[in-house]
């Protein structure tokens, strides 16, 4: 299994909701890697913004991407649905946080086609890279 399981790690968040029996376990046992903090702009792209321009350009009625559209008008819907005892504060006043998806980012090696949250929606949600 270590040598066929890899594990990228981006935020001590993470780490810290699991017992450190568990944590041990999943290290010695796989191929951890950990790299910067996904939620801000480091040795990542720092996926999260309080920029609400984000959605507007996902959900407007002119982005070409109709997949992402719909994608992210569903995330929204779920968001604003959302009744939890933890609050994502960025999304809540309207921003995005999808830091998640900087092991992504490593593992497929994106690098500069979307090494900010910008190159990022250009490239995948709205289809502005040619």
């Amino acid at each position: 299994m270590k040598t066929n399981v890899l594990v990228v790690q981006h935020s001590n968040w993470n780490e810290k909701k699991t017992t450190q029996t568990e944590l041990s376990w999943l290290k010695a046992n796989t191929d951890y890697i950990v790299i910067e903090d996904g939620n801000k702009s480091n040795g990542t792209p720092g996926f999260k913004d309080d920029n609400t321009i984000w959605l507007q350009k996902a959900k407007a009625s002119d982005n070409s991407n109709v997949y992402a559209r719909k994608a992210w008008m569903e995330a929204s819907r779920i968001c604003d649905e959302w009744t939890a005892s933890w609050d994502n504060e960025v999304i809540t006043a309207g921003g995005v946080d999808f830091s998640d998806v900087v092991e992504f980012w490593w593992i497929f090696e994106l690098g500069k086609k979307a090494n900010t949250i910008s190159s990022f929606w250009d490239r995948y949600v709205v289809n502005l890279d040619s």
